[in-house]
C-alpha cells in the first residue's frame, strides 16, 4: 500500500474526521459500521477500503474472523 498527498489519481481515498479516525486506528470504533452510517466516506474500489481496514485493531466486543 503507498499513501500520498500527490495531485494525481487514487484507487480509493478514505475520509473521515480525524477524532473518529483516532478511534478506529485505537480499535475503539468499528470502521465499517462507521461506513455504514456514512461517519466514513470513500471513493474508489470498495474492496482496498476492505483491506485497509485489516490494518487496524478490531473493536473488543467484536469476534475476530
Amino acid at each position: 500500500m503507498t499513501v500520498s498527498r500527490r495531485d494525481g489519481p487514487a484507487d480509493c481515498v478514505v475520509r473521515a474526521d480525524a477524532d473518529l479516525f483516532d478511534e478506529v486506528a485505537s480499535g475503539r470504533r468499528n470502521a465499517m459500521a462507521a461506513t455504514l452510517r456514512n461517519e466514513i466516506t470513500y471513493e474508489g474500489d470498495p474492496k482496498l477500503l476492505v483491506l485497509v481496514r485489516r490494518l487496524f485493531p478490531w473493536p473488543p466486543t467484536e469476534v475476530t474472523p
